[in-house]
């Protein structure tokens, strides 16, 4: 007597990657990498947050004397409103990475030289 129940069998297909996505996931992993290691330069107690002390301290070494501590305050509160997305009032690696792929950084680091 045969089962009137049928076997349900899934055939699974492997992922086939053409060499531009897989280049394109190098470049990814590249690039979170990288934005990973410029985290932690500002993640001074690595807590995995920069807190607005923790940037006001980075921003310092940075600009040295050349800007006024109200001015750094006043970078470190708007850099910060802008990027904290949960209200927690620092920036998590996540809010990080979400800042700065909107930002160019290479042109925003680069200085342009008139000729």
């Amino acid at each position: 007597m045969k089962s009137s129940k049928r076997s349900r069998r899934r055939l699974a297909f492997p992922t086939v990657r053409s060499p531009a996505s897989t280049a394109g996931s190098l470049a990814w992993t590249k690039e979170r990498t990288g934005l990973s290691v410029a985290f932690r330069l500002y993640d001074l107690d690595k807590d995995d947050k920069i807190s607005r002390d923790e940037l006001l301290q980075v921003l310092r070494m940075m600009v040295g004397v050349n800007i006024s501590d109200e001015q750094l305050g006043s970078i470190a509160d708007r850099t910060i409103q802008e990027a904290d997305q949960d209200g927690d009032s620092a920036i998590s690696f996540t809010e990080f990475v979400k800042v700065l792929e909107k930002v160019d950084v290479e042109q925003k680091m680069s200085i342009r030289f008139l000729h």
